[in-house]
């Protein structure tokens, strides 16, 4: 049975890339001195492109952020981050209310200094979502994650989520359970690794960035026009305009 389900994981994985569509992602918001390229070209607030090789920068008290074809965004608070490989069954152009895939997808982010936060709705179970540091990969196992990375440290956590991490040139992985983060640290060429229990004001915090986060994606919307090509646009859904009525709720 496990080989079974073994040879099942490997053909679903090979349909994904082998069949792929090339992702897309929705410029949501650049801010002061923050930067967003992909395919050779600079991308502005509203631009739409495939988000293969795109990187994202931000200095200086910047902000930007990201929407993906795949229910999943990416905001940066400060540094460099990367998309690699973004492959899609097939490129998301309706909204579910439950903000949940409709087709399996691999993408692969890189941070290389810096701060982001990384959201996503529900993955379908041969999706794949990595975030390759020099410090090793780390992979949400809920919906949200925040990796801030600085000279020879990484810290990464999430809210109400655990975490993924393996180290480098290496498979094996490691189980940050809910309500911990990874504090990685590199002293005399060694790697270290340590899991740390967040604080209550983390937790605040956590909260607060992985729902700025979330509303990237469940707020935008990838549509194609009678010629096929791709489009995004901002939405606003029902829970908008009830806290607008409503703002205790």
């Amino acid at each position: 049975m496990k080989k079974s389900l073994a040879i099942l994981a490997v053909f679903f994985a090979l349909s994904i890339s082998a069949g792929a569509e090339n992702g897309f992602m929705f410029v949501r918001t650049l801010r002061g001195n923050a930067e967003i390229s992909a395919q050779n070209a600079k991308l502005k607030t509203g631009d739409v492109a495939v988000a293969k090789n795109a990187e994202i920068s931000v200095k200086d008290g910047g902000f930007a952020s990201v929407a993906l074809s795949n229910y999943s965004s990416c905001m940066v608070l400060s540094g460099k981050v990367s998309i690699g490989n973004f492959g899609q069954e097939k490129v998301q152009t309706a909204s579910l209310p439950l903000h949940s895939e409709m087709a399996s997808s691999n993408i692969e982010f890189a941070i290389e200094e810096g701060e982001a936060v990384f959201a996503r709705g529900e993955f379908r179970p041969a999706s794949s979502f990595k975030i390759k540091t020099k410090f090793g990969t780390i992979e949400p196992v809920g919906n949200n994650i925040k990796i801030k990375i600085g000279g020879s440290t990484l810290s990464a956590c999430a809210y109400d989520a655990a975490i993924r991490y393996s180290k480098p040139d290496s498979d094996e992985q490691e189980y940050i359970p809910i309500g911990y983060e990874l504090v990685c640290s590199i002293e005399n060429g060694k790697l270290k690794t340590e899991k740390k229990q967040t604080s209550i004001s983390q937790k605040a915090k956590l909260k607060s960035d992985a729902s700025s986060a979330s509303d990237a994606f469940k707020n935008t919307e990838f549509y194609c026009d009678k010629n096929g090509k791709i489009s995004a646009r901002r939405i606003a859904f029902k829970e908008f305009f009830i806290r607008m009525r409503d703002p205790i709720r």
